[in-house]
């Protein structure tokens, strides 16, 4: 009876998720969706996200909720100049997206720096992103096994940044990638990674959507959201090796760090950091999202 009654439960609970998210719209798109979550208990990162990528509109759908090639521009386009102006990038950077998808930033952002390189754990996604970006010259894709950017050097690029896409990492995962955006940084660049807030009243709540959307799944699916706090963030940014210079704290965590060169010395050391951090404090305001810019908040539908 106990049994009966889960299912019933699980049942009505997808039943809500249908309606209320406008699933019923795109029959076809819910299903595969639905089966992602499915998929996902037990397959890798990869066979995860390459299901999601199988066409261009899930991936959409999955990246931003966008519906349509103008909307998905229109939010990469948001993205890439909040970045472009709270990292300040230029012409004369290379920049590296970690989890850059179908390239929906690096679209847009391309155009702005002197080289974009962009990796995914899909390949799916790279194919996609390697056909939005094929109309620009300084564009690099390429795919990783998990959390290592070993075909880059030590000390290569300028910025590196990762938006919307550590929530979807295990804690592990996530410390060893911000471990290797120090080696991969130059001294003196500047790195910006978020994550969902669960001390946010905002983040509390998606928290709690996410709770009741895995509750009968037992092993719950590879790309769930997950959570974590800004003294969590700090630590692994700090152990890793990074000094960060700035923390938002709304429901995303935003953290924006540096790699301080070797061997500097304290006057000069401190003197840098002071030019960063006012650079970043007055710059920051504009890598604030608004609601939605990574999926639904209030709904926890995306």
């Amino acid at each position: 009876m106990r049994a009966g009654e889960n299912t019933l439960a699980s049942v009505e609970r997808l039943a809500k998720r249908f309606l209320r998210g406008g699933h019923w719209k795109h029959p076809l798109r819910a299903w595969r969706l639905w089966r992602a979550e499915r998929i996902g208990r037990e397959a890798t990162y990869r066979e995860c996200w390459d299901y999601l990528a199988a066409t261009k509109d899930t991936a959409y759908l999955m990246i931003d909720g966008s519906e349509t090639e103008e909307g998905f521009r229109a939010t990469g386009r948001q993205v890439a100049e909040a970045l472009k102006e709270g990292l300040f990038i230029s012409k004369g950077h290379r920049v590296l997206e970690i989890g850059c998808g179908a390239a929906r930033i690096g679209r847009e952002l391309a155009p702005h720096c002197g080289f974009w390189h962009g990796v995914d754990v899909s390949p799916k996604m790279i194919d996609l992103a390697r056909t939005r970006t094929e109309h620009l010259s300084n564009v690099s894709l390429a795919t990783v096994e998990g959390p290592s950017l070993g075909m880059f050097p030590d000390n290569y690029f300028d910025r590196i940044y990762s938006w919307a896409v550590f929530f979807h990492l295990d804690k592990e995962d996530v410390f060893m990638y911000i471990q290797e955006i120090y080696r991969a940084l130059k001294p003196g660049g500047l790195a910006y990674y978020d994550t969902w807030n669960l001390l946010d009243e905002l983040g509390w709540k998606r928290w709690l959507l996410e709770l009741e959307r895995y509750r009968d799944f037992g092993k719950k699916p590879l790309h769930r959201n997950q959570w974590s706090t800004p003294q969590e963030m700090r630590r692994y940014s700090e152990k890793a090796g990074l000094t960060v210079l700035h923390v938002l704290e709304g429901f995303l965590i935003q953290v924006i760090s540096t790699k301080l060169p070797p061997d500097i010395p304290v006057a000069d050391s401190s003197r840098l950091l002071a030019e960063l951090r006012e650079h970043v404090m007055r710059a920051a305001d504009h890598l604030l999202p608004p609601l939605g810019i990574v999926g639904s908040v209030a709904e926890g539908d995306k």
